[in-house]
């Protein structure tokens, strides 16, 4: 897993939203009942990292006047890990976990109000990523590797 960023990588669009919360990650907790949590999840193991500190990069679209990555520190709060068949350098076939959805909850002190429009991606003070082509998300401390991948699609406008 720590050399998936070295193999190809198609994009699993999800139709999916990354949301950043304001509150803690003990509320979400309290909200999310715990079979339904555990539902999200393809390994039980995984749920080992719900509280954990994550990084989590967010890339620009390629064509955008300002290509910046916006970096956002949170919490993980759930995220779903899906099981995708790769083939390694030697051309054998690997099973790898690509991580399909996830939720943080901020860490940051001052939120930071980031957009750019366009292509309708934004950044908003309300700490909600949406309409983003790519999350790459860091977790050095996960059991899965030192990098997982999320797939956002561009909702329509």
């Amino acid at each position: 897993m720590a050399a998936i960023s070295a193999m190809p990588f198609d994009p699993i669009p999800m139709g999916q939203e990354m949301h950043l919360h304001e509150s803690s990650a003990e509320s979400l907790h309290n909200e999310i009942p715990s079979s339904t949590l555990a539902a999200r999840f393809d390994d039980p193991e995984a749920i080992k990292s719900l509280g954990k500190r994550w990084l989590a990069t967010v890339k620009v679209p390629q064509g955008l006047q300002d290509p910046r990555a916006v970096k956002v520190k949170g919490i993980l709060v759930s995220f779903k890990m899906n099981q995708f068949l790769r083939r390694d350098d030697a051309g054998r076939p690997k099973f790898i976990w690509v991580c399909t959805g996830l939720t943080l909850t901020s860490l940051a002190e001052k939120p930071r109000a980031v957009e750019v429009s366009d292509n309708g991606v934004k950044l908003l003070s309300r700490r909600t990523l949406s309409k983003l082509d790519e999350v790459d998300v860091h977790a050095p401390e996960h059991g899965f590797g030192t990098e997982l991948h999320v797939s956002v699609q561009q909702p329509s406008a």
